[in-house]
């Protein structure tokens, strides 16, 4: 990976926009374009952007080490559809939906944190555990455990769906609120690291990457 997909990764991450980034930097919106779209960025610049993503040089220049996990912005969360995040989830440095919402976080969460919405398909699935128009704060940062609701990906489907990770003799399970949109558990082999997901093949269990854990539920209004 190119040192310009990490500074376009960790801009990402805390929900900026190139734009929303040169003007913290202080150059031409057209600069961070051309930097994020170089192998190895020489510029004037390059060190400012660094010290504003708040990354270390090692891993933007090098990949060394790993990108920072200290608390986004509150109010900078970006949110995204589930078609997105699915993408999002299986290729770090493809290119975002424009982002023109951004949610305040109501509880401290780790720089890979988004929002997503309650669509009709998901409230049905999920009758008793959220609403349409609810809006969940989704942390990929923090260790989900059986009970929880957590955004899932699994081999065919098309986007992330919100699930509930259940657990049973040591076996894990995706479960929904209702039996009519898939109300039966799904045996699962949970994995949390995309390219463990891209290289688990077929077997007993089918792989499901947990995109992330859903840490608050609030209301859109």
């Amino acid at each position: 990976m190119s040192a310009g997909k990490r500074i376009c990764i960790a801009r990402k991450r805390r929900g900026w926009t190139q734009k929303d980034l040169a003007a913290l930097v202080g150059c031409a919106q057209q600069t961070i374009v051309d930097i994020e779209g170089q192998e190895a960025p020489q510029s004037r610049f390059l060190s400012r952007i660094i010290s504003e993503l708040g990354e270390s040089i090692e891993w933007i220049e090098r990949g060394l080490g790993s990108p920072a996990g200290s608390v986004v912005d509150a109010n900078r969360l970006p949110h995204l559809d589930l078609e997105t995040v699915a993408l999002r989830s299986l290729d770090p440095a493809i290119d975002d939906q424009e982002i023109d919402s951004l949610y305040s976080s109501p509880v401290e969460m780790s720089r890979m944190a988004f929002t997503i919405g309650v669509d009709r398909m998901t409230a049905q699935v999920m009758r008793e555990s959220v609403r349409v128009d609810d809006v969940l704060f989704v942390d990929p940062g923090a260790e989900p455990f059986p009970g929880h609701l957590v955004l899932a990906l699994m081999p065919g489907w098309q986007r992330a769906e919100l699930r509930i990770l259940e657990s049973s003799a040591g076996l894990h399970y995706l479960g929904a609120d209702s039996d009519r949109f898939g109300g039966s558990l799904i045996p699962c082999e949970v994995l949390r690291v995309r390219d463990e997901y891209l290289a688990s093949g077929e077997g007993d269990l089918g792989p499901a990457l947990i995109i992330g854990t859903v840490v608050f539920v609030g209301r859109d209004v």
